[in-house]
Order: structure tokens, then C-alpha cells, then sequence
């Protein structure tokens, strides 16, 4: 492999780490517009956050090898998941068990290491903000349904190949992680 293919490896890596960091810390704005119901806010930062899963992804590939955050790719999404849902709590728009019931599936995650647990989270936090996104804005959750759409079509084999495996294993308590 030359010098430059390796330049270029490490700066994909490098890149797909930065983008895994930042979506991290995507669940602390979420949260903050989630609670003052600001809808179209939401939908913004969850475009922006499931683009940047997509492309760390395709990074991480391209850069050839391991990168420093790979492992942490689920973690930070379901960062972004607790943090949309601590603003939902917290905004009062939806009951405080359902966030009770997030945060039993944020410590099996955490303490399990079971994938499944993450995804509920997210999808437990997803589900109530975009029925309120499409409340304010059908422009809003247009857009959400073209990125979900788009990202679905592009990146089908992940999905389909390793991403829903990891869902249905750790629904049956295997803990393989999505590729």
C-alpha cells in the first residue's frame, strides 16, 4: 500500500471518528429543543445525526482498518437517543415512566452490552418526536422521511446485513454489534 493511500486511510478515520464524536454530542441539543418544542430543531438535528452515522460509516470503511471510535458507533446513537428522550421528559410530552422505561433500556445496554437495548431507546425517543415534528411541520417530517428513505436504499446491504441481525440477536440475547 503506498504513503498516500495510507494518508489517506488515516484522514477517513480520523474524519468517521470526528463524526462519531459529534453525533454524541448531538443528544444535548436534541434534548434542549425536544424540551422547549421546538419541533422543526428536532428534525434538523436528526437529519444531521443519522447523516453523520452514514458517513462515519462509509469512512470507517474506506479507511482501510479499525478506527479509534468504531466500537462506540452504537453508543453515540443511542446518546442521541437519550438525549431526545430526557428532552421529551422533560418538556412534559411524554409521561415520566416512558422515560423510566428508557433509562432501564439505557443500563441493559450499557451494563449488557446488548444491542437491542440501544435501538429500543432510540426508537422509543424517535417515534413520540416525530409524531410531534409532523404536527408542526409536514415539511419537517418530509424531510425526515427522505433522509430515513435515502439512507435505507443507500445503505440497504448494512441494514439488512448487520444492523437488523444485531436488533433480532439481541432480542434473543445474543450481543453481536451492527457493523
Amino acid at each position: 500500500m503506498s504513503d498516500e493511500a495510507l494518508a489517506s486511510g488515516r484522514a477517513s478515520g480520523r474524519a468517521a471518528d470526528l463524526l462519531t464524536a459529534g453525533r454524541a454530542l448531538l443528544g444535548v441539543p436534541l434534548g434542549i429543543s425536544a424540551s422547549s418544542g421546538s419541533w422543526f430543531a428536532v428534525a434538523a438535528l436528526l437529519i444531521l445525526s443519522w447523516w453523520s452515522d452514514f458517513l462515519d460509516g462509509r469512512l470507517a470503511r474506506r479507511s482501510g482498518g479499525r478506527t479509534k471510535l468504531g466500537d462506540w458507533d452504537l453508543a453515540a446513537d443511542t446518546t442521541v437517543g437519550a438525549g431526545l428522550l430526557l428532552g421529551l421528559v422533560v418538556g412534559d410530552h411524554v409521561p415520566m415512566l416512558w422515560g423510566l422505561a428508557g433509562g432501564v433500556l439505557g443500563a441493559g445496554f450499557v451494563v449488557l452490552r446488548n444491542p437491542a437495548f440501544g435501538m429500543l431507546l432510540q426508537a422509543m425517543a424517535y417515534g413520540p418526536a416525530l409524531w410531534f415534528v409532523g404536527h408542526e411541520s409536514l415539511t419537517a417530517l418530509a424531510l425526515v422521511a427522505v433522509t430515513i428513505t435515502v439512507i435505507a436504499v443507500l445503505d440497504a446491504s448494512r441494514l439488512f446485513g448487520s444492523v437488523l441481525p444485531a436488533f433480532f440477536g439481541g432480542i434473543l440475547g445474543r450481543r453481536e454489534r451492527p457493523g
